[in-house]
């Protein structure tokens, strides 16, 4: 199911011709840990041919876009915040495991995006820490909402990143 490039067919819930980065990232999370529990070099490599493949992506502010052309061609304007930090996360995963410093900076730098996306001043504790499901927060995926699942994957983020940075 994945090209040569690095992308997957059949990889998303419903626009398999153009994947969120979100479902990208959970076919890249499980053929990691795959590798990693099977001692498994080509799930490795395979993994890390997409997380490669979304470097090359990375925005100057940080973000991907949300949704991919199998060419590696953006398809939306928008960013997908859930597949930003599940992608940082296992950039972090990736630097944990090869010590290759372009992980870590294209973590990094995806980590700072999604902090000035986060809602640390608003008043309503219901808002207050929320990550938007995109940004803008009225792009394609769960617009104009703020999923739970999106802190989840950005507090995984921030852990594996301040657990990187205490071991480097």
């Amino acid at each position: 199911q994945q090209k040569e490039n690095g992308w997957f067919y059949n990889n998303d819930f419903e626009k398999n011709d153009k994947p969120l980065t979100h479902t990208i990232a959970y076919a890249i999370s499980g053929i990691l840990e795959a590798g990693l529990c099977l001692k498994n070099n080509e799930f490795l490599d395979r993994a890390i041919k997409t997380a490669d493949a979304l470097i090359a992506q990375q925005e100057k502010n940080g973000s991907l876009a949300g949704r991919y052309k199998e060419n590696w061609m953006a398809a939306v304007k928008w960013s997908c915040l859930t597949g930003d930090a599940q992608i940082s996360d296992i950039w972090l995963k990736l630097y944990k495991l090869t010590k290759e410093n372009r992980y870590l900076a294209a973590a990094r730098k995806m980590n700072i995006f999604l902090k000035t996306t986060q809602d640390i001043s608003t008043d309503d504790q219901n808002l207050r820490g929320s990550i938007k499901g995109s940004y803008p927060i009225c792009g394609g995926y769960e617009p104009c909402a703020c999923p739970s699942w999106d802190a989840k994957f950005f507090i995984d983020a921030l852990i594996s990143e301040e657990e990187v940075l205490c071991i480097s």
